[in-house]
């Protein structure tokens, strides 16, 4: 009940900001580099000495360059430019889970780019330091996730569309707004948006997907409010927002909830707005002739051969007198003459032709002698030819092939190449002109609505006459079967914000406290869920991030991490659908 009670209090008071200790160095590079200068390192260094690193702190490296080149290159070179003064920062001792990287390309020049001197200028990476002093846990939640609150000076005198840094858009009608005494609003009304589209956000601001006990899959949340000279004013009963709400694609089954705290959420039955989708035809793609250009292979014809080493023959060996004696058996006695005599005539015979082999090994001997003292003159004209062949015979026969085979088969190319390229500029002159039709006739659609962006058609827009969170959401249909309750237990008292995490649906559950733990009713037993919780203790941010799927029960087992550590965490823990 305590813990119930502190969370309504919280919600109610609003979120309150961390004391925060910042300095910032500037640091210079060359043009298209982004190799860190000596003098940088130095003023880096200085620069570290005179930062209390005691508490919690992190260090926000933004790289820039100038207005040359093209953009996705200058949004890396940024990103390179950023990350050298990280490698700096390491090598100085900073642990690397305190630094965030960030690039902003050519977007944020600090001068013009029109001379040496600006473009120079605009050449730098941004080092902040920020020293946070967190008190509780709403001071944390002011420092996670992307900066989601933007405020706008809006004429109550003419319609306008409020279009924000992740890409949702709201749109006021003229004298929209009341003031607490009824009387239509005149002058400047500031309306505030607090944008939660992305996951990080949703987690810092605390929200949850849930309608009474029902999980919902939400498409992107938003939070508008207004105020005149520091009043709150209401929306009137006859006007109505646009609010649009980006999407990479439709999803069927959605419908507008409100909340007043964004934890607890009502179904409108409001579907969205008929989709405007600007279906322009498809650019023309330019189709390369077939290049089938001739291989060369070369004509080998008359080339020379390597003469073969000389190779010494193998001199005979002469018979064994032993080899051709025969031992007769004891059988043998009226055989014995015969059979020596036999021995000696084979015995003869060996020796006769071990003497023609060595007369054959004595001429071959001699031929080799001759051959042997030949070869080094024969390998001498072998290389003479080889290089003549390599140096004019080949180069002349390739020449002979290129101006005969290969320059009239790329003329041809080159001919082919002209008619494909004359045939693409009447395709593209064509589609050029159906586009324009077709962007009239979506501007007088959009006119009708008060739409000035095609960006708005990838949306889902919705009208509403209620400010305060607004939702697009739909329900999940999982059986009553399928579900169970998920509790998590803490005996720690501090004061925590527990999730349970869907990674394959773009739902978020944030439990419900009590005395023992955290409660959450109704989850789909199958669906992928993980416990990621955070909180503030002695001054310092822990977090819990442990696997749910299928278990009814858990334990909060908080780590110590930073804030830097935790946003990152945060980010990472993208949902897949």
């Amino acid at each position: 009940m305590t813990r119930a009670l502190i969370l309504l209090l919280l919600l109610l008071f609003g979120r309150a900001e961390a004391a925060t200790d910042t300095r910032q160095l500037t640091l210079h590079f060359a043009y298209a580099d982004h190799r860190l200068e000596p003098s940088a390192r130095e003023a880096l260094a200085a620069f570290l000495l005179t930062c209390d690193r005691s508490g919690e702190h992190e260090l926000v490296l933004q790289g820039h360059t100038d207005g040359d080149g093209r953009a996705g290159y200058n949004q890396e070179l940024g990103l390179q430019r950023a990350g050298a003064v990280r490698a700096a920062l390491i090598e100085l001792g900073v642990p690397e889970g305190l630094i965030t990287l960030r690039s902003a390309g050519e977007n944020e020049p600090v001068a013009a780019n029109t001379d040496p001197e600006g473009m120079q200028r605009n050449r730098r990476v941004e080092v902040v330091f920020n020293r946070y002093v967190l008190e509780d846990l709403r001071d944390l939640q002011g420092l996670l996730g992307n900066d989601r609150v933007h405020t706008y000076s809006v004429s109550t005198a003419a319609p306008q569309w409020l279009r924000t840094p992740q890409g949702a858009a709201v749109h006021v009608p003229a004298h929209a707004f009341r003031d607490a005494k009824g009387r239509v609003v005149q002058g400047t009304v500031d309306v505030t948006i607090t944008e939660a589209m992305a996951l990080q956000d949703i987690l810092a601001e605390g929200l949850s997907t849930v309608s009474g006990t029902a999980l919902i899959e939400t498409g992107g949340m938003l939070k508008v409010e207004a105020s005149a000279a520091g009043s709150p004013v209401t929306l009137d009963a006859q006007a109505s927002l646009l609010v649009s709400l980006p999407t990479k694609e439709r999803v069927a089954d959605m419908q507008l909830f409100v909340s007043r705290t964004g934890t607890d959420w009502q179904a409108t039955g409001r579907r969205p707005l008929s989709k405007l989708k600007l279906e322009l035809p498809a650019r023309p793609g330019f189709r390369w002739p077939v290049m089938n250009y001739p291989a060369y292979v070369p004509d080998l014809a008359g080339k020379p051969r390597k003469p073969l080493e000389p190779w010494c023959p193998i001199e005979p060996t002469a018979p064994r007198r032993e080899s051709y004696t025969t031992r007769p058996r004891w059988y043998h006695f009226v055989m014995r003459e015969r059979i020596r005599a036999n021995d000696e005539a084979r015995y003869t015979a060996a020796l006769e032709a071990h003497a023609l082999r060595v007369a054959k090994y004595e001429a071959k001997l001699r031929a080799y002698e001759q051959d042997k003292a030949a070869y080094p003159e024969r390998m001498a004209a072998y290389e003479q030819a080889m290089d003549r062949w390599n140096q004019e015979v080949l180069p002349a026969r390739y020449e002979e092939w290129r101006t005969s085979v290969l320059v009239p088969a790329q003329q041809q190319y080159q001919a082919r190449l002209r008619v494909a390229e004359q045939r693409y500029a009447d395709e593209l002159a064509v589609w050029t002109d159906r586009n324009r039709e077709l962007l009239d006739r979506h501007a007088a659609q959009m006119d009708s609505l008060g739409l000035d962006d095609v960006a708005l058609f990838n949306t889902y827009l919705f009208a509403t006459n209620t400010l305060g969170w607004i939702n697009c959401d739909r329900f999940m249909d999982v059986p009553a079967a399928q579900k169970h309750d998920i509790i998590v237990q803490d005996a720690d008292t501090v004061r925590k914000h527990v999730f349970l995490v869907f990674s394959d649906i773009h739902s978020i559950a944030r439990m419900t406290p009590t005395e023992a733990g955290y409660h959450q009713p109704a989850i789909p037993r199958n669906e992928a869920v993980e416990l990621f919780a955070y909180a503030v203790k002695d001054g310092r941010p822990y977090v819990c991030r442990a696997p749910m799927t299928g278990k009814p029960r858990g334990e909060l087992k908080m780590e110590r991490t930073t804030v830097a550590g935790l946003r990152k965490l945060m980010a990472d823990l993208q949902v897949k659908g």
